[in-house]
């Protein structure tokens, strides 16, 4: 995005917390390209149950590499390891 200051980049609230920086402060970065498989880390319980049977990684790698992500995101962002078996779980079986 741009403005009459020049390029910026939106972060979430997250991000800010993680960083420690605050509203207005110029702050210099990095970009580079991802070069991972499936654009973002996958978590180890996504990968045991996706990964493991044949027929369920197909359809995943079917997938359009968006929809990929959003399954990848929504098991990583849970913090419970057992939460995520079961979302894994409940992902394969669709």
């Amino acid at each position: 995005m741009s403005s009459q200051e020049g390029p910026f980049i939106m972060l979430n609230k997250g991000i800010v917390k993680q960083l420690k920086i605050n509203t207005g402060d110029v702050v210099k970065l990095e970009i580079v390209r991802d070069t991972s498989e499936y654009g973002m880390p996958i978590c180890e319980e996504f990968e045991a149950v996706i990964f493991r049977d044949e027929v369920v990684f197909n359809y995943f790698q079917a997938l359009t590499p968006g929809k990929q992500r959003n399954l990848i995101h929504l098991v990583k962002k849970i913090k419970n390891p057992d939460i995520k078996i079961n979302m894994s779980m409940t992902i394969a079986k669709h």
